[in-house]
């Protein structure tokens, strides 16, 4: 699972294998370790107690829930993007997107495809 972060957005790619764990286990998620004791813990989850896409941040946990429904609808169908927003505050908003990961369209050197959807322009 791929996490990108831009200002107020934050984007998760799903390879294959992503999806059909999360699909089976209602959990993925994944580590970006800094050395020492310091790390980032990024997850997707889905649960029946959640109506929408939801983000939250507590200590060294970006978690993302999903309802189950929409994870139902989404991991076995071809629907590749959900999105939604968060309210910060009254003038602001967190955008969520949860995406199935593609193969590249263009091979780029030192990336590996290890198991991205096919691209729909046919991949590299």
């Amino acid at each position: 699972m791929k996490l990108r972060i831009l200002g107020d957005s934050l984007r998760l790619r799903l390879s294959k294998s992503d999806v059909e764990a999360f699909s089976t286990t209602g959990r993925v998620q994944d580590v970006i370790r800094f050395g020492g004791d310091a790390q980032l813990t990024y997850a997707l989850e889905h649960a029946e107690d959640v109506e929408a896409l939801s983000a939250s941040f507590v200590r060294d946990l970006v978690l993302v829930r999903m309802p189950t429904s929409m994870a139902r609808g989404w991991a076995d169908t071809d629907e590749i993007t959900l999105r939604s927003a968060q309210s910060i505050d009254a003038d602001a908003a967190l955008s969520l997107l949860i995406e199935k990961d593609f193969k590249c369209a263009v091979p780029r050197p030192g990336e590996e495809d290890y198991d991205g959807f096919e691209h729909p322009t046919g991949g590299c």
